[in-house]
């Protein structure tokens, strides 16, 4: 499956967004401006509709996450905290995931969006579009990783539909043709 990857980097103060486009292994790799605001990260309890949030230290490791991301990933809230927030990402798609989270760390952009299969507790896969946000102190170290995850699941299990539906369409088409000229 692939992955999409929109990067955000910022040169300089006073120059404005730079945009890039890059080739990942397995996406497309692009920029947007974003803020990289050092103040504190609200994350409301909210349902298993609203957005998903989690902070997770510098080291990687989830700190706070809300009810709807622990509804979406089939996790309490304890089971959750302390590890690894990388680990809710598909094996398959965590290379792309760790070369993002490289060009935070390397102040390269302040936040990323990406479109992932998260692992739920149970081992099924789920989709998400996940924004991570690098939130630095005044002397540009890294504080924290802010996530918001947005539940894609059924606009992607809509996207496969069509593909299969379209590849039947295709073989009929060219079943029907064969049959009306089969020297065609």
């Amino acid at each position: 499956f692939p992955a999409t990857i929109w990067m955000a980097r910022l040169i300089g103060e006073s120059s404005p967004p730079e945009a890039t486009l890059a080739s990942a292994r397995s996406g497309r790799l692009g920029c947007e401006a974003t803020s990289n605001s050092t103040s504190s990260v609200p994350l409301a309890a909210g349902s298993s509709r609203g957005t998903k949030m989690g902070v997770a230290s510098s080291e990687g490791r989830w700190t706070r996450v809300n009810r709807a991301i622990c509804e979406l990933l089939g996790y309490r809230e304890d089971e959750l905290l302390g590890t690894l927030a990388q680990g809710i990402i598909h094996p398959d798609d965590r290379p792309v995931q760790r070369e993002a989270v490289r060009l935070l760390m390397a102040g390269e952009c302040p936040s990323y969006t990406s479109e992932y299969r998260c692992q739920r507790r149970n081992g099924e896969p789920t989709w998400g579009l996940v924004t991570v946000t690098l939130v630095a102190d005044e002397e540009r170290r890294p504080r924290h990783f802010v996530f918001a995850i947005q539940d894609i699941s059924d606009r992607k299990r809509a996207e496969s539909e069509l593909r299969e539906s379209e590849g039947r369409h295709r073989l009929v088409v060219r079943y029907d043709r064969d049959a009306v000229d089969p020297l065609a």
